[in-house]
């Protein structure tokens, strides 16, 4: 299984996907989708989603970035 990590610099936001169709579309409505980098996570074990989860939260936390969508 993948998982996207979108991050938006020109609207200071973090968020993840669940699929490419939808980064591919929220790339496209943007205004700039140069500032739009895309990490890819893949997994394959319960372990490996707790882990995503903690790295999301510690992220969330040092940021403080909250999606607008």
């Amino acid at each position: 299984m993948k998982v996207y990590r979108v991050t938006d610099n020109d609207l200071n936001c973090i968020f993840y996907a669940d699929s490419m169709p939808r980064v591919r579309k929220y790339k496209l409505a943007s205004d700039n989708p140069e500032l739009i980098t895309v990490e890819e996570f893949e997994y394959d074990y319960k372990w490996q989603i707790i882990v995503l989860l903690n790295d999301a939260l510690k992220t969330g936390k040092e940021t403080r970035h909250e999606p607008k969508i």
